[in-house]
């Protein structure tokens, strides 16, 4: 087993910290340490890779703040305010020769108001193969659950994305892709509450041609 790793140990033990600190933090204090908290870990966590033979792993971290000029998405009597979302999770790769895989998840625990917050987990998988030099074939599924931050009750929802492509490059400048996707999304809604957004179930497909223009030769006599 070898570990890379750039000052491992203080983003380790942070990660830590800064899931206890979540939990317990009133919502000014919240807002107020992100910034901080980004300045002290820097990209550390960019630095650390376990690799077990092939497979190689990576923990993430992400903190992220945004302004929101419509928390509780309604038609009248909108609520602005900032939103802030801490996301720790890992990457696991599985380069080989023909094949390819990539699994990974995360959780993230989302501020938006004093009394409001919510978590977040996605899973993802990834997976292609080379059937040859030009011609490879993929696929992608992520699955998101959550709670909806601006609902109370703790109002569940269920994100599902099925993503299929083959692809051929017919030279070294122009490939065509070929994709199908299927896209599931479906509320948990506790009794008396109403959302402003319906379940849905989606099919699509499509086709992509990439051509790369930028690759030119000039010859000189």
């Amino acid at each position: 087993m070898t570990i890379r790793k750039k000052s491992a140990v203080k983003s380790v033990i942070g990660m830590c910290l800064i899931a206890a600190f979540t939990l317990l933090m009133p919502y000014s204090v919240f807002a107020g340490a992100m910034q901080d908290l980004k300045d002290f870990f820097g990209d550390d966590f960019k630095d650390i890779q376990v690799d077990l033979g092939p497979v190689k792993i990576k923990p993430t971290l992400s903190i992220a703040s945004e302004y929101n000029n419509n928390l509780y998405l309604t038609s009248n009597e909108k609520t602005r305010g900032m939103v802030y979302r801490i996301t720790p999770g890992f990457t696991m790769q599985v380069p080989l020769d023909r094949f390819y895989g990539e699994t990974g998840a995360d959780i993230s625990y989302v501020k938006a108001q004093k009394d409001s917050n919510a978590w977040v987990g996605v899973g993802r998988g990834i997976l292609r193969y080379n059937f040859s030099d030009t011609t490879s074939i993929g696929a992608k599924e992520v699955f998101e659950r959550g709670f909806t931050y601006n609902f109370v009750n703790d109002n569940r929802y269920d994100l599902e994305d099925t993503y299929l492509d083959i692809k051929h490059q017919f030279s070294p400048r122009l490939a065509v892709t070929l994709n199908g996707e299927r896209e599931r999304y479906e509320t948990h809604i506790k009794e008396g509450v109403a959302l402003p957004f319906t379940d849905f179930h989606e099919n699509g497909g499509g086709m992509a041609v990439d051509y790369d223009g930028s690759r030119t030769s000039f010859e000189s006599s």
